[in-house]
């Protein structure tokens, strides 16, 4: 027994070009009734299909073995550019990954800001664990973040170690141990809070301006 195959487009169950190879059927394929005693099993999900003969020729059976070979390396090809496709296509995604840089004040204090929108949220949560002090801006009741929102920072000795516009709604900063006076300035309104900052223990602070 010998197996027909085709590697052309044709409609469902109607191979336009058939040729021998000498291969057993393969488990799990569906097979397809045609004229002349042969039957064709399709390969899902390609134009592949597998018939069956029951009298051929050794010439043709060598001749088609050849094509055989040659369609399931086209077929391989296919299967290695799709991998490469979507290779690429996870290489962009990870490409638009948002990364806010870190800034140095003037005094020398490393600070960090963002938080507007999904993104930056998801880049400033990464990033919270290299700060001690972690300031949050926000509406009470609605939790609606707020941005540009002025913030200084004066140490023990009322010194001002940081003073800057926050950007965004999140503003992270790593401090010297030591006692810190905080204020933070949005739409007219002033709050001050003071909080001591020791190694190995951040704080978090949220500052909450009501509309007016």
């Amino acid at each position: 027994m010998t197996i027909l195959c085709t590697l052309q487009s044709f409609p469902w169950g109607h191979p336009a070009r058939s040729s021998l190879c000498t291969r057993p059927p393969m488990q799990g394929f569906q097979l397809l009734p045609r004229k002349r005693k042969k039957h064709y099993m399709q390969f899902p999900g390609t134009h592949l299909a597998i018939g069956m003969d029951d009298a051929q020729t050794t010439r043709e059976t060598e001749l088609i073995e050849g094509e055989f070979a040659m369609n399931t390396r086209l077929i391989s090809l296919r299967a290695v550019l799709a991998l490469a496709i979507s290779a690429t296509s996870g290489f962009a995604i990870a490409q638009e990954k948002t990364i806010i840089q870190p800034q140095t004040a003037p005094s020398g204090i490393e600070y960090v800001s963002g938080g507007i929108g999904d993104r930056q949220q998801e880049a400033m949560k990464v990033m919270r664990k290299d700060y001690n002090l972690r300031l949050t801006f926000a509406r009470p009741g609605s939790g609606e973040y707020l941005a540009d929102v002025r913030v200084t920072i004066e140490n023990a000795d009322n010194a001002k170690v940081l003073d800057i516009t926050s950007p965004g709604p999140l503003l992270f900063a790593k401090l010297p141990p030591g006692a810190y006076r905080i204020a933070a300035e949005f739409e007219g309104q002033r709050q001050v809070k003071k909080v001591t900052i020791q190694d190995g223990h951040p704080r978090g602070l949220v500052y909450r301006f009501a509309k007016k």
